[in-house]
């Protein structure tokens, strides 16, 4: 049975590994869209996150990650990313409208929250 003074020292710790993990882009994510897509490369975290590799609560704010959360993206849960993967492919989401779906766009090597080429309506 844990102390009251073992576990005032634990409390720290847990309050810690509870807000370093809310502010953290989900670390396995890219590596699991490049197994599930079968990716030459695996994505940077910009593909979702505002602020690029660094991540961290409200900044899913690219087209994609909006509509990845739509599909039930939910963070640290690679589940949830597969489920929202394989709904984006069926519904050929294309985040920005420039007429590719943003799967095909990723399998091509292309980020899906640029149109490249532009405007290919």
């Amino acid at each position: 049975m844990l102390t009251l003074q073992r576990m005032a020292l634990l409390l720290p710790v847990c309050a810690f590994s509870l807000v370093a993990r809310s502010t953290a882009a989900t670390p396995n994510f890219p590596s699991a869209i490049q197994q599930t897509l079968t990716l030459a490369t695996a994505p940077d975290c910009g593909l979702c996150h505002s602020d690029g590799d660094q991540g961290g609560k409200g900044t899913v704010t690219t087209p994609f990650g909006k509509n990845m959360r739509v599909r039930g993206l939910v963070e640290f849960d690679v589940g949830s990313l597969n489920t929202a993967l394989a709904q984006m492919e069926s519904d050929h989401v294309d985040s920005i409208g420039d007429c590719l779906d943003d799967i095909d766009e990723l399998k091509a090597g292309r980020d899906p929250n640029v149109a490249d080429p532009p405007n290919t309506c």
